[in-house]
């Protein structure tokens, strides 16, 4: 009688919280050129959307645009294509939120693309904000830093 409990709860352990899904891990990136970037940052939508739809196992590969490697890539999802309004009223049921873990997983960065697969079995909307500082940097160059680090040697007074 042990023995046939136990078979039972090591089956279902098996299988976690249900059958595994096809996460499609052959099938090329989906390309997405339809973001914006704006000093020195990129997003895929505005905050009010439309997010895109990213399914179990889809691969987005995003053109950021930002003429360098991003130094960050921050994903936003929700539940709902267009999660925030634009006008001042909130959204019942809406909103968005920041995620981590393997439902946004970077799997390659270069000077034009980034790739980033949901290696889960949820399906959910998904918003990209990726950072390169290094046109902001460029632009400031002459501004001196607020810790002194780039200002010029005082002048002494007379």
């Amino acid at each position: 009688m042990v023995f046939a409990i136990g078979t039972v709860v090591l089956g279902s352990a098996s299988t976690g919280c249900g059958e595994q899904c096809d996460r499609n891990p052959n099938v090329p990136p989906v390309e997405y050129k339809d973001g914006k970037a704006s000093n020195g940052v990129y997003e895929s939508s505005p905050f009010s959307g439309p997010y895109l739809d990213f399914p179990s196992g889809r691969t987005y590969r995003f053109y950021h645009y930002l003429g360098g490697i991003p130094r960050r890539i921050d994903p936003w999802v929700s539940f709902d294509v267009d999660p925030v309004p634009s006008s001042n009223e909130a959204k019942p049921g809406g909103g968005t939120t920041p995620i981590v873990g393997n439902q946004f997983t970077v799997e390659r960065v270069t000077a034009t693309t980034f790739d980033v697969r949901n290696d889960t079995c949820s399906d959910i909307k998904l918003r990209v904000v990726a950072s390169d500082p290094e046109p902001a940097a460029r632009a400031d160059a002459g501004t001196p830093e607020p810790d002194g680090g780039d200002a010029a040697a005082p002048t002494p007074n007379p």
